[in-house]
């Protein structure tokens, strides 16, 4: 807790990734070099010794010969290599939502609890906040361990027995990051016990507590995609249709919202996680919507508070001019408030990605359907907000450009345009809902007023 000790030397770091940083336009243009595997030498501007190899295949001896999973499954059945007795082995994952290790930590988590007889003695804990991983998560995250091993080896008990899981709720009560105050900060780095945010404040209002990962109460519900850009609660069969001749020519020819990706001018990345000082996190999305290579399907005002809790889906059909396409999907919170743009405020939740590519010498044709993982998250949607879906072809540099011919990314260096299609028909967003109120109760409103409400709009467009 001691300022020198903790403080001084993380916040010079910070000062030099801020001026890296500063050169943020510069060196994105060195990023979209190609081919990926010579980017060092654009980075560097000299022949590096030794030089950077990229692999990008996940069954890669490399990688292999680092997989420490039978280690975190060792853990999870409480035993330690070479030590036939004494006390069973501890373990304490923690991350934050927009930290880029984020899922990672997640499956740990999961591997270890998945082998572990149970979860009620205290040994297995997940700890999630609404941190990046440039914050004061670090200063969190060494208390909160040195909490773990004090219970571990000194056999210190909390007055409270502390549940598995615990998560911060983004958006409960209405607090995001981005509104905390400076001052704020600061003590939290000095001493984390200050922060009425921090998890050491364990009454705060915005922790959650579960006694696993995801939650086992939640309950998967879903929004449809509809026309006129919005999200409405639909009842989804549980059987899925197989993709036919008739269904793949009935799904082509639906109303769809297009695109143009074009990877020589990338759809930017606006916060998330990301591996950066001042670009991850929690960011206001208004700069995003307002590009043409962007489709948002939002939600109307929720009459009542929702909370969700777990991984997030989405189902999609899509179909592109080029060979090969990225769906990057983004979900987000809409507040009442105003922006400076004149607008509701967005931010952002969680993102995935996830690429699709024909088989040509398979004949395989679009439309295709598409399952992107957006991300795990527990967030509250308070009533007057609106749930906001962001798709896009991509998010540089978050993740790597797709060039539309499906070659390997490292020695890819053909490029083309693409123009894509979103295929409402059919396409679902999937969210794990714990609070009371389901979302068809949140978004209960007459059809016919929608139904009005969209044909509005089009004709203003027209």
């Amino acid at each position: 807790r001691t300022i020198f000790g903790s403080t001084i030397g993380w916040f010079v770091f910070r000062l030099g990734s801020l001026f890296r940083e500063m050169q943020g336009k510069h060196w994105k243009r060195k990023l979209m070099h190609l081919p990926l595997k010579d980017i060092d030498l654009v980075l560097t501007e000299s022949v590096p010794n030794p030089r950077m190899v990229m692999i990008d295949d996940p069954g890669h001896e490399f990688f292999v010969e680092r997989d420490h999973s039978s280690s975190v499954e060792l853990l999870g059945k409480g035993f330690v290599p070479g030590q036939e007795s004494g006390k069973p082995p501890h373990g304490c994952f923690i991350s934050g939502w927009y930290d880029i290790f984020a899922r990672t930590t997640i499956r740990d988590f999961q591997l270890a609890a998945r082998n572990a007889d149970n979860l009620d003695d205290g040994r297995l804990s997940l700890v999630m906040g609404d941190w990046q991983h440039f914050d004061d998560f670090l200063t969190v995250s060494l208390r909160e361990s040195v909490r773990a091993f004090d219970r571990a080896l000194m056999n210190h008990k909390p007055k409270n027995k502390l549940p598995p899981v615990r998560v911060l709720c983004v958006g409960a009560k209405g607090y995001f990051r981005t509104q905390r105050p400076f001052w704020e900060t600061g003590l939290s780095l000095i001493n984390p016990s200050t922060s009425q945010y921090s998890i050491s404040n364990e009454s705060h209002h915005a922790w959650r507590e579960f006694s696993n990962w995801p939650p086992p109460e939640a309950d998967t519900e879903y929004l449809t995609l509809m026309a006129g850009r919005k999200l409405l609660p639909e009842v989804v069969c549980d059987r899925e249709p197989e993709m036919t001749e008739s269904l793949r020519l009935e799904l082509e020819w639906q109303h769809f919202d297009s695109f143009v990706w074009d990877p020589f001018n990338p759809t930017p990345t606006l916060g998330g996680r990301m591996f950066g000082l001042t670009e991850a996190g929690i960011k206001e999305q208004s700069k995003l919507i307002k590009r043409d290579d962007v489709v948002v399907f939002t939600t109307p005002r929720l009459s009542k508070t929702v909370e969700i809790a777990g991984n997030v889906w989405l189902d999609l059909f899509v179909a592109s001019s080029a060979i090969s396409m990225d769906v990057f999907a983004k979900l987000c919170i809409v507040l009442p408030e105003k922006s400076s743009f004149g607008k509701d405020v967005t931010y952002n939740l969680c993102e995935g990605i996830e690429r699709c590519t024909l088989d040509v010498e398979a004949g395989d044709q679009w439309p295709k359907k598409v399952r992107v993982n957006v991300g795990p998250i527990c967030a509250q949607f308070q009533a007057g907000s609106k749930i906001r879906l962001i798709l896009a072809g991509g998010s540089f540099p978050q993740f790597s450009r797709n060039l539309g011919f499906g070659d390997p990314n490292i020695s890819a260096t053909r490029v083309t345009t693409s123009k894509n299609r979103i295929i409402w028909a059919r396409s679902k967003l999937e969210l794990p809902v714990i609070s009371k109120t389901t979302l068809e109760e949140a978004l209960s409103c007459d059809r016919g007023f929608v139904a009005e409400d969209i044909f509005m709009e089009h004709s203003s467009e027209s």
